[in-house]
């Protein structure tokens, strides 16, 4: 309302404190969500991708960490699965370069 404070404020000037970052919680799956992936490869959901998304992925997958936040960036090959190719792929990507990881589609 024109009364509020960040009525009409610059999209910038961060009036609600909100990164643009989406999470749904419901009991069933929306029919047409589009996937809300930010950062691709970015395991720890930090907006950054580096060794720690690595690190965040190898423990989820084999010592009983938490859950990417996005699963969707974890998928950083894109294949809607989060695995060791997710972790091959960032590895490559960060140490030699290759491709830059993909989100995948799944919308988690």
């Amino acid at each position: 309302a024109e009364g509020d404070a960040c009525f009409n404020a610059p999209a910038d000037v961060g009036c609600f404190e909100f990164d643009g970052r989406v999470i749904l919680h419901t009991s069933g799956i929306l029919a047409d969500a589009a996937p809300f992936c930010i950062t691709a490869g970015d395991a720890n959901h930090d907006a950054k991708i580096n060794i720690a998304d690595i690190s965040h992925i190898i423990a989820f997958l084999f010592t009983g960490g938490p859950a990417p936040v996005c699963a969707d960036e974890a998928d950083a090959n894109g294949d809607n699965k989060v695995n060791i190719a997710d972790v091959t792929k960032l590895v490559s990507f960060l140490f030699h370069g290759s491709g830059a990881p993909v989100c995948g589609s799944t919308g988690i």
